[in-house]
């Protein structure tokens, strides 16, 4: 998926809300764009052969490794629901891919951020087919080295989002299903990289608790935003320092209809968020800076559940890596 900037707007622009200076709970549609947005994306023809990997595979763990122009795929289910062991590195450019390692138990429905800081992957949690899991692991994104950390989540958790926070150089853990049936957290996690233990929490911070959690950071706000299964709304989330509990706002009606396991990434060139999800074949897009959403003109050729959607700012394109077919 290439995005290229433009000044011709969607027609299909009636889920565009009020421009806000903050976000609100409101529903009110209009069809003006602001006059400074240049970055509704015109499409080039989506290449579906861009590359394969070497199984099927959704559900899995991912982190882009900027320096190394990689993305890591960890972990993950078959086609029949069985977690794997492996990590997969994608060449971002290329599209090739490498089984790069092998963790320690077969996990599923984990979560991953990559810190910058000490050139690390980590990942949270997952699902080992039976139950949900507190474990962390560590992983070198140049040799695919895994390590068990001594730390573990305060609580078993599946379906997390994370993302690094490079004001906090903190690693954020945002809600997540436990294994009390429709449990869901409403806590968000600090993860600290240096020290690599959990340094801080914030119960209940959270307006819901959600499973199928992604999350991202904006450069634009210097906020997080997060999105979650079975909603249509996205949350902002700004960071108080390590101590003081978070401001959440709710920007309602994102979504024009509520999906499951949503994927989100930030446009670093554009500073735009591009959400996905598993019933729609279009992208739909945010502006932090005005609080605005829209549908881009960019179709999918299939609608993907369970996919990783990637964000690669030399190319200026997306990738969208595995992931079931809809009704498949």
């Amino acid at each position: 998926l290439r995005a290229q900037s433009s000044e011709t707007v969607s027609s299909d622009s009636s889920m565009v809300p009020a421009p806000q200076s903050q976000a609100v709970e409101s529903d009110a549609p209009t069809t003006v764009l602001p006059a400074s947005l240049d970055a509704t994306p015109q499409t080039v023809p989506i290449d579906r052969y861009f590359g394969n990997l070497p199984a099927p595979r959704t559900f899995m763990a991912t982190a882009t490794v900027l320096p190394q122009k990689r993305a890591l795929l960890i972990g993950g289910q078959d086609t029949a629901g069985t977690p794997t062991s492996q990590i997969l590195a994608v060449d971002m450019a290329g599209g090739t891919s490498i089984t790069l390692g092998i963790l320690p138990v077969a996990l599923t429905r984990m979560a991953a951020a990559y810190s910058p800081d000490n050139d690390t992957v980590y990942t949270f949690g997952g699902d080992n087919g039976n139950q949900r899991v507190n474990t962390i692991y560590a992983i070198n994104p140049a040799t695919g080295a895994v390590r068990t950390l001594a730390a573990t989540l305060p609580v078993a958790l599946g379906h997390i989002g994370v993302v690094n926070h490079p004001g906090l150089n903190k690693i954020l853990l945002v809600g997540g299903s436990t294994n009390i049936v429709n449990g869901f957290t409403r806590t968000i996690y600090l993860f600290d990289p240096t020290t690599e233990t959990i340094s801080g929490s914030f119960a209940n911070s959270m307006p819901v608790g959600f499973a199928g959690v992604m999350a991202v950071y904006s450069a634009a706000v210097n906020k997080i935003f997060y999105v979650g299964s079975g909603n249509t709304s996205l949350f902002a989330v700004t960071m108080n320092g390590d101590a003081t509990p978070p401001t959440i706002e709710t920007i309602a009606n994102v979504w024009p209809v509520a999906d499951g396991s949503p994927t989100l990434i930030a446009d670093e060139n554009t500073q735009l968020l591009y959400l996905m999800g598993n019933t729609q074949k279009r992208l739909i897009a945010f502006d932090p800076l005005f609080g605005q959403s829209w549908q881009t003109q960019i179709t999918l050729p299939d609608a993907l559940g369970g996919a990783s959607l990637l964000f690669d700012a030399q190319s200026h394109h997306a990738l969208a890596l595995g992931g079931s077919r809809a009704g498949k």
